[in-house]
């Protein structure tokens, strides 16, 4: 699946669950683990639940080289 396009950003939630995170981004789950390890995505918990911000999730894209 294709990143969201800027109009599309808004009908998407402040937080996203992992599995919707790789839904919309189309990393791979483990990637965006990975990137939440190295500080690129930021995660929130809400007690076992695992949440993306989902503008982290687009500054990460958006920042991603072209090609």
């Amino acid at each position: 699946m294709k990143p969201p396009r800027v109009h599309e950003e808004a009908a998407l939630p402040m937080l996203l669950t992992v599995r919707r995170a790789v839904e919309v981004s189309g990393l791979s789950e483990s990637e965006i683990y990975r990137r939440i390890r190295s500080g690129d995505i930021i995660r929130r918990k809400n007690g076992h639940s695992t949440f993306i911000e989902t503008a982290s999730l687009i500054a990460f894209i958006r920042n991603l080289p072209p090609g």
